[in-house]
């Protein structure tokens, strides 16, 4: 189901203080899953054109990542090819499964990624990212926020190393999602929340932060 994604970029507020500002939510938001680490290989042209999308607020476009989940890298750990789908707010996921193995160089990275569908956009691996994310669910079950923290880029396949991280991004970024058929009671949930919203991009960000 396509769902609503809205997103705040948070600087220079303490992580305790936007956690204790979500427990104290009238929807009474609760964790709704173990915090965990997020790993990331974003995809894109040799020209960047998904970044430059990106920042010129292109209001339908589609980005590739690569992600698993956790600190330790195994060679049966499972993988994700993910294609996120963007029309302004409204997003939607296509998915293929795969291990770790099956991109463990960037070029069996890229030979995996002609086999899939979506090959005719001929891209290869751009960044790297990693994150740890807090999950919470409303009192009604209807409304989820995702609070990223510790945010860290870097590159991909650098040097000998599969994956290096080079840069830390203070900033959170929290985000609340739901379906769209419960799009009517969002001011509930946003009223609730004392920040500005925004549109954030963690691949932008790690591209403007390892590529400047």
């Amino acid at each position: 189901m396509k769902r609503f994604e809205y997103k705040y970029g948070i600087d220079q507020v303490e992580l305790d203080k936007v956690l204790n500002i979500i427990r104290l939510h009238p929807a009474g938001f609760k964790k709704a899953f173990p915090n965990r680490r997020i790993n990331n290989i974003y995809l894109d042209t040799s020209s960047l054109n998904y970044f430059y999308q990106n920042i010129d607020g292109v209001p339908r476009r589609t980005k590739y990542r690569y992600r698993w989940y956790g600190d330790d890298i195994t060679s049966d750990l499972l993988v994700r090819l993910e294609a996120k789908h963007k029309e302004n707010e409204l997003g939607w996921k296509d998915h293929i499964g795969l291990t770790i193995h099956d991109i463990e160089s960037k070029e069996k990275l890229e030979k995996h990624f002609l086999k899939t569908q979506w090959s005719h956009a001929r891209l290869s691996a751009s960044i790297y990212n990693w994150y740890e994310r807090y999950y919470f669910i409303s009192a009604d079950g209807l409304f989820r926020l995702t609070l990223d923290y510790n945010q860290h880029f870097g590159k991909a396949y650098y040097g000998s190393d599969f994956v290096k991280t080079l840069h830390n991004i203070p900033k959170l970024v929290l985000e609340v999602k739901f379906d769209s058929i419960h799009s009517e009671r969002s001011d509930e949930i946003t009223q609730g929340l004392p920040f500005i919203r925004t549109k954030n991009s963690k691949y932008s960000d790690g591209v403007v932060a390892i590529m400047g």
